[in-house]
């Protein structure tokens, strides 16, 4: 497995510079992040996710594992995120942790053993930890979950809409948990707004994701 070992955002440089294929620690240690492919999943981080949620969250981690895709995600350790990166490390597959210092300045953090390693942003919002989400992803994939996976979901949407990222977004709607936001793009569409629905894909499970995801942007 890959060594244990923390980033904080504070040491790249200062205009986000850095190579979707490296990360370099303070000590001149390269870390190579994406030599192989690496996907972002958005999902809930909530105690009280439903259990099927949670279902396809091991099944997508066991599946993510066995392909050597490496997962990266907002570091949470229940809900999907946290079935998600057990479920990786369980089955001998690696997973990245993007957090930020609001939750690893707590007294009763603890750096958790299913990351293999983890990136801590820093500012006054979320800014920093999304844009070190989406650096040297090859594709996003979207799970259940509440604001923060809406926030970053759409964040992603917007990028594409524009040309300004091409990766793959795949919004599981297990249970059609995602109906609402799929009726509202096709309003979208219907009405004018958007040129097109086919930028963004909806599946019903994880079995039926293709993980043949494009280089990064």
């Amino acid at each position: 497995s890959l060594n244990q070992m923390q980033i904080e955002y504070s040491k790249l440089d200062n205009n986000y510079n850095v190579s979707p294929t490296e990360l370099v620690l303070s000590k001149n240690t390269e870390y190579q992040v994406a030599k192989e492919m690496t996907v972002c999943v958005f999902c809930s981080s909530s105690k009280n996710t439903n259990k099927d949620f949670l279902e396809q969250a091991t099944k997508l981690g066991k599946i993510l594992a066995e392909l050597k895709i490496t997962c990266k995600t907002g570091g949470g350790t229940e809900g999907c995120m946290g079935y998600l990166s057990k479920s990786v490390h369980e089955n001998n597959g690696k997973t990245i942790s993007v957090t930020h210092e609001m939750w690893t300045k707590k007294d009763n953090y603890v750096k958790e053993e299913i990351f293999d390693m983890e990136i801590v942003a820093k500012g006054s919002d979320l800014s920093q930890r999304k844009l070190m989400l989406k650096l040297g992803t090859n594709g996003y994939i979207v799970l259940p979950g509440g604001f923060g996976t809406w926030d970053e979901m759409w964040d992603i949407i917007g990028q594409n809409s524009v040309g300004l990222n091409t990766n793959d977004i795949i919004i599981v709607n297990t249970n059609g948990y995602y109906n609402g936001f799929k009726l509202q793009i096709e309003t979208a569409f219907n009405n004018g707004m958007i040129p097109s629905i086919d930028s963004v894909k909806f599946v019903n499970s994880v079995d039926d994701i293709n993980f043949r995801f494009e280089k990064c942007s």
